[in-house]
């Protein structure tokens, strides 16, 4: 790899000028040379934060991939605008970076996932968590266990501010766009992956937005899991920095394990009602740095997932849209990923 390794953003939004994009510039030998969004605004305004050219400002993914001599992408668009930019990417050598959720439907994914395989180019997908130290222990703690069971529950009391996110046709809602961290860490932490499907939501006539999705898993080592997301529109009487119950449950054989009860940026985890350890920690920073240098050196050993691993996470949630559609009818995950 040369000494400096240029990245494109494909996507400026809040994900990417916020976090990312920060984050790059402090790494030595790293340098965003292009960025792109299909939104005049946003375009401009991280154009102007963090000084890049206004001939490297593009509209069009493509056209930056085609025309810029770019090491690594960065693709922080919402899934339904994944289309053939990480595709052509990949396929002129370049590293990607997805962020999550990669994709809105199975077609999208396994085709981008073919084209890094074949190109052998890096990849990982934002889930950023499994840099976290606290899950590494855990990891480490339940590898020896019979998992029986996973709960992760998440009530809200607002919708999302962005109007394409209370869209679920359109985005996959709450589903996708937290149901993969949801997903993902356990998996990680577990060891497990899906082999069925099954969810019901409820969305209120009218409505663009599903209010609630029950969604239920077998793993293939024959736990289950169960997810829960309930918006239930509240004004005010609700505090948003306490939780009445764990964000994540896991049961074993011989006792229980809860993750992140006290909210907010400290993240604990309880055996069977007793606290273990709290953190704070920025997964975010150790997600890109572990990246960036996997792409400088060429050594993948600390990825903790590439695209092709992120499978195991998207794949198992568009089935569970697929169930739904289809009145709950569990879908068995090895003839959904057939097509």
């Amino acid at each position: 790899m040369a000494d400096e390794i240029k990245v494109g953003f494909y996507g400026t939004g809040g994900i990417a000028k916020h976090t990312h994009i920060p984050i790059l510039n402090d790494i030595a030998g790293v340098k965003v040379q292009a960025i792109c969004d299909a939104d005049d605004a946003i375009l401009k305004d991280a154009g102007e934060t963090f000084a890049i050219a206004e001939d490297r400002r593009y509209r069009d993914g493509l056209e930056m991939v085609q025309k810029e001599d770019l090491d690594v992408l960065f693709s922080c668009v919402p899934a339904f605008a994944r289309k053939d930019v990480e595709t052509t990417a990949a396929e002129k050598g370049v590293h990607i970076f997805s962020e999550k959720p990669q994709a809105i439907d199975r077609e999208t994914a396994l085709r981008i996932d073919h084209a890094i395989r074949e190109a052998d180019v890096i990849s990982t997908v934002g889930f950023r968590e499994r840099h976290r130290p606290l899950f590494e222990e855990i990891r480490g703690f339940l590898a020896d266990k019979e998992i029986i069971h996973a709960e992760v529950t998440m009530p809200r009391p607002d919708s999302w501010s962005k109007a394409w996110l209370q869209d679920d046709d359109l985005s996959g809602g709450f589903l996708l766009e937290w149901g993969c961290h949801a997903l993902d860490y356990t998996r990680y932490v577990t060891s497990q992956d899906v082999g069925t499907a099954q969810m019901f939501t409820f969305r209120p006539g009218g409505s663009k937005e599903s209010l609630s999705f029950s969604v239920n898993f077998q793993f293939e080592k024959g736990g289950t899991m169960h997810i829960s997301f309930v918006n239930f529109l509240a004004d005010g009487p609700v505090s948003k920095g306490r939780r009445d119950v764990p964000l994540f449950s896991y049961y074993y054989t011989g006792g229980r394990l809860d993750v992140y009860r006290g909210g907010g940026k400290t993240w604990s985890y309880e055996l069977n009602g007793e606290l273990v350890r709290e953190e704070t920690f920025d997964p975010w920073e150790a997600h890109d740095q572990v990246f960036m240098e996997a792409v400088r050196t060429g050594d993948r050993s600390e990825i903790r997932n590439d695209y092709t691993d992120g499978l195991g996470t998207i794949l198992p949630l568009l089935a569970a849209r697929e169930s739904a559609a289809n009145g709950g009818l569990p879908v068995d995950l090895d003839t959904f990923k057939k097509g």
